[in-house]
């Protein structure tokens, strides 16, 4: 599962060949999630609250690198980095 970002603790992977509908896997402090990329809502676990903040600000910034970087791993092909300003 490739990391396709990291920030502010968050560290943010694909899964190759997953499942839809297009998410992203999210690790932050022994927490783990699911986000949509489409609808930008965890739909799986949890977050710390400050954390998940700072996660769905950055997802609505880099929604379409987010969603690249699902089609890129649905390919089998490696997904670019997303670097965090």
């Amino acid at each position: 599962m490739p990391t396709i970002a990291c920030f502010n603790g968050i560290t943010i992977k694909v899964n190759f060949r997953d499942h839809p509908p297009p998410h992203c896997h999210v690790f932050s402090a022994g927490h783990k999630a699911v986000l949509d990329i489409r609808t930008l809502q965890l739909t799986h676990g949890s977050l710390p609250s400050s954390r998940q903040s700072a996660l769905l600000r950055w997802a609505e910034r880099h929604q379409a690198e987010l969603l690249s970087a699902w089609n890129d791993c649905q390919a089998r092909r490696q997904p670019a980095t997303i670097p965090h300003p």
